[in-house]
């Protein structure tokens, strides 16, 4: 049986939990322990990240868009990836905006709002008005984007795919958690959270919701 190691609060394992859920593929999902000093969990990648798809034989597959790729190649039913060449390279385009643009982009208005810390979040005393402000700013070009591509369309492609569990984290967790202004600036985004958010795949597998402590004084 095929192992996950990941974390339920994670945006990146969460889109290799959808994936699974999607083909419906049986595994058994591990938490780490200690993972920056546990040896045996550093065998497995040496990035000392989740998620982690161990195969049967003990084969370990890293990084979440290559772990979805593999489980599209291996389990092809039902597809997560179109056949055409060129739609293949679309949902990849926006895979990747939304893992190396967007969601850093949103990360800094939550930074500008809150602080990470050994697993907690804490709410500032005061809003990094600066920083926040150049957050929503690098989002908007990538949002303003994304809304062209999906109007009309019920998903990004002719199905649900690898691109829209791409977007899932960043829009339908991060986006909603910091008030992002879809439904009034980017319709046809807030229409297509309606929709992905109604799937199993997506519900069955979400992480917890944010819990926000007061900093302290």
């Amino acid at each position: 049986m095929l192992k996950l190691y990941h974390f339920h609060g994670s945006p990146w394992c969460w889109k290799a939990r959808i994936a699974l859920a999607e083909k419906g593929i049986e595994h058994e999902a591990i938490v780490p322990e200690n993972r920056d000093k546990n040896p045996e969990f550093l065998k497995l990648t040496p990035i000392g990240k989740v998620p982690v798809l161990v195969l049967e034989d003990g084969t370990s597959v890293f990084e979440s868009t290559i772990i979805n790729e593999y489980l599209e190649d291996r389990y092809p039913s039902p597809p997560l990836m179109p056949n055409d060449p060129a739609d293949k390279a679309r949902a990849r385009m926006i895979e990747e905006i939304a893992d190396a643009y967007l969601a850093p982009a949103l990360r800094k208005v939550f930074l500008a709002r809150y602080r990470y810390q050994a697993g907690k979040i804490w709410r500032l005393s005061s809003v990094d008005t600066a920083a926040q402000e150049q957050g929503m700013s690098e989002a908007a070009k990538y949002l303003d984007y994304l809304d062209r591509e999906a109007e009309g369309q019920e998903y990004f492609l002719t199905q649900f795919s690898l691109a829209d569990i791409g977007l899932v984290p960043p829009l339908t967790r991060t986006a909603r958690f910091l008030d992002v202004p879809l439904r009034q600036k980017w319709p046809n985004l807030a229409s297509w959270v309606d929709r992905v958010l109604a799937r199993p795949s997506v519900g069955s597998t979400a992480p917890p919701p944010y819990e926000i402590q007061d900093d302290e004084p």
